[in-house]
This record gives C-alpha cells, structure tokens and sequence, in this order.
C-alpha cells in the first residue's frame, strides 16, 4: 500500500469554539492550487518548470513563487503563493472576481506548458476553492501501478 503523499493550500484550525473533536476549516489562503489534467507532457519536458515560473511571475496576485508537480502521465499541479495572504479563505475563493483571475491564469499556464511541447488539458476549476489538497512528490499507485509524481 502507498499512501496519498496530500497537503493543503490553505492553512487549516478549528472552528473557534470548537473542542478537540471540531474538524478542522480552512482559515487562510497563502497558495492557491491550479490542477491541469488530460495533459500530455513531452517525455522531455526540461524547459517547462521554467516557463511556468515566469507565467506565475509576471502576475500580479502572485508573489512569484510556485512549485510544479507532475502527478502522472497526464496530470500537472501547480502551487503559486499569493502576494498576500487571504485571510478568510472560503469567503475569498467564492468572489467571482478571484474565480476570473484563476481561469486567466490557468489559460496562462496551460498555453506555456503547449509552448513547451504539452498537447490537450484543461484547467480544473474545482480545485480554485479553500482547503483543497495538493499532491506532494512521492510513489503512488496510479491503475494499479507504481507511478512517481
């Protein structure tokens, strides 16, 4: 058995007033996480971290950093750090004006990852909401195969 290797855009705490027992909510939104799936990556795709990075840099609601995780033969993951932290993160990820910029920039990203030799994708836009998880890098099993994201 492999284990989901899974954390969360958002930082997570207890509702207040809540004991031990009160699941956890997001409470603020430091990342927000864009998830392309039914990509086809090139076998050599050296350059794409790289081109993603200055998509991520030249906006303005990020900081400039981001990580990219390639989940599996079809799938990519990246993590971009907001410029400022949001400090109510449901509220904030519901305003259709944030859910625009998540599809502008995920059009971004995706038409660098084409550039780079990637075919097809989309953009998740489920994954534009507080508390989601992201995969870390690591093993798991992907149609009942060992695959390394």
């Amino acid at each position: 058995m492999l284990p989901d290797r899974l954390l969360s855009v958002s930082t997570m705490g207890r509702a207040p007033g809540g004991g031990w027992a009160t699941p956890q909510v997001p409470r603020c939104q430091q990342w927000v996480l864009l998830d392309l799936d039914d990509v086809q990556l090139p076998a050599a795709c050296h350059g794409l971290g790289h081109a993603i990075a200055a998509v991520v840099a030249a906006d303005g609601e990020a900081s400039g950093r981001c990580a990219v995780v390639r989940t599996g033969p079809a799938g990519l993951q990246v993590w971009v750090e907001l410029a400022q932290a949001r400090h109510s993160a449901t509220t904030w990820q519901q305003h259709p004006a944030v859910r625009r910029w998540y599809a502008t920039l995920g059009a971004r990203v995706l038409a660098a990852a084409r550039a780079q030799g990637a075919q097809g994708g989309h953009v998740d836009a489920s994954a534009c909401a507080a508390g989601r998880f992201g995969r870390r890098p690591g093993w798991r099993l992907v149609a009942g195969l060992p695959d390394r994201a």
